[in-house]
């Protein structure tokens, strides 16, 4: 049965209450009702529903839980077809370039209404030029109506009526036609007429086909312009902490690529989230030194991922207490911060690389780091502590005092050991011969204390290394 020609409804993304509660009260509700979401897994539940048929898809970037970018990007990924807009509270830091590139069609600043909304995409006015973006979707230069043989795996089937709000389409569309048997109907950076996707699906066909290769290339191209979008100092804090899971994706790869249960990476998770609420409370004291910390994406990231190794440890060292746990999180994440008073030639911490008098200064970002902390308000001063000692090892090795075991804090130790993982995966993604575990492990011994080298192994299943 064709679907029937009427307005379906638009996804609504915005963490404020009262501009949703107004889309529910406007008239056009009444006939239309919106989907609303008040954070970034609830609109990514939706769109990955594909029981739920939408007319558009309105984001506001200060989303969080995850952010806004990645509802953007999770869109491009479930709902190719349907057309994406971003909500402002104030004016866009967004270019018309970034706008193109994320594949967005237009920015709209509060205040609006549901009517307006549905004014925009009933039909979809399109109100950009995408021309360079689709460059990216056009490897393939398949001819129109002639039919192919290609694998079926090498294609990923789109609901046929999505196509209905007739927005421009970023791939080649093809139907499949039997196994392995396709042909493309239509090219990258045009759009089907209503009448044209009623007669397909009069015919019975219910999903189109996009090359794989294409989408991923594409959603590729959005996760470097998003990291290049964040990066911009123009970006809000608020933004750039609401990528805190986001970053931590890669890291959880990691993870489950490395046998941890679906129980713990949740767990890792609901972590990172309690983190990125604390980190939240501390940036409205306005610290300046902690606003330029999280400034920097490479920074924030590799916090994360320490943050979500530490997490892992606390189990295994029967560690419950709220005010401990707490602890380890901020100082995980924030162990780094004394680096960002320095030059960014240190940043990358590969003493291999730098000069002997910029290793001294190197050493010293501990101290300098537990300085800052120090000065904040709200910081307990075991997280200080912590990250004046996290380069310390029991070997007497470490730095900046060279202490030795028994005087090195619990806390500095399971920080330090995250981190430590922590830059071997980041390593490992340039340099795939890197295995971080074994890397880790032949070092490990001689660094940290048993309790926390047990931990570890009894986290990674490695308990066959002892020996």
């Amino acid at each position: 049965m064709i679907e029937q020609r009427k307005p379906r409804p638009a996804l609504i993304v915005d963490p404020d209450p009262n501009f949703l509660q107004t889309l529910r009260s406007d008239p056009r509700a009444n006939h239309v009702p919106p989907l609303i979401a008040a954070s970034g897994k609830e609109a990514q539940l939706q769109l990955a529903n594909p029981n739920i048929l939408l007319s558009g898809v309105f984001v506001n970037p200060s989303i969080a839980d995850p952010n806004g970018f990645s509802v953007i990007r999770f869109s491009h990924q479930y709902r190719p077809a349907t057309p994406i807009f971003v909500i402002h509270d104030g004016d866009s830091t967004l270019t018309k370039d970034d706008l193109n590139g994320l594949g967005i069609q237009q920015a709209l600043k509060k205040p609006l209404n549901y009517t307006q909304i549905m004014e925009l995409i009933t039909p979809t006015a399109l109100l950009f030029d995408a021309e360079d973006t689709l460059e990216l979707s056009k490897k393939f230069q398949d001819k129109l109506g002639t039919e192919l043989t290609a694998e079926d795996m090498a294609f990923i089937p789109i609901r046929a009526a999505d196509f209905l709000s007739g927005s421009k389409c970023f791939f080649d569309v093809y139907v499949r036609l039997g196994s392995g048997r396709y042909v493309k109907i239509l090219q990258a950076g045009d759009s089907f007429t209503y009448d044209r996707i009623s007669s397909y699906l009069t015919k019975g066909v219910t999903h189109f086909h996009l090359r794989k290769e294409s989408q991923e290339r594409y959603l590729a191209y959005c996760d470097k312009l998003t990291s290049a979008l964040i990066q911009n100092i123009k970006a809000p804090v608020s933004i750039k902490i609401s990528q805190t899971l986001n970053h931590g994706e890669e890291t959880m790869n990691f993870l489950r690529k490395n046998g941890l249960s679906e129980t713990n990476l949740q767990y890792a998770a609901n972590f990172i989230g309690n983190v990125e609420t604390l980190t939240g409370q501390l940036n409205q004291q306005q610290n300046n030194a902690f606003g330029d910390f999280l400034s920097d994406l490479a920074a924030y990231e590799h916090g994360v991922a320490t943050a979500m190794i530490a997490a892992l440890l606390i189990h295994p060292l029967k560690i419950a207490a709220s005010q401990p746990v707490k602890i380890i999180g901020i100082g995980s994440l924030l162990h780094d911060i004394g680096l960002y008073r320095m030059d960014e030639a240190l940043r990358e911490e590969d003493e291999s690389q730098m000069t002997p008098e910029q290793v001294k200064i190197y050493q010293t970002h501990p101290t300098v780091g537990a300085e800052i902390l120090k000065g904040m308000r709200g910081v307990d001063p075991v997280v200080a502590q912590a990250v004046a000692q996290h380069h310390e090892r029991r070997n007497k090795k470490g730095f900046p005092l060279r202490l030795g075991a028994g005087s090195i804090n619990r806390v500095a130790e399971i920080i330090g050991l995250a981190d430590e993982l922590a830059r071997r995966i980041e390593k490992a993604k340039k340099d795939p011969a890197i295995n971080p575990l074994q890397d880790l492990e032949l070092t490990m011994v001689e660094g940290f204390s048993n309790p926390v080298v047990e931990a570890f192994r009894k986290v990674f299943n490695r308990s066959e290394e002892k020996n």
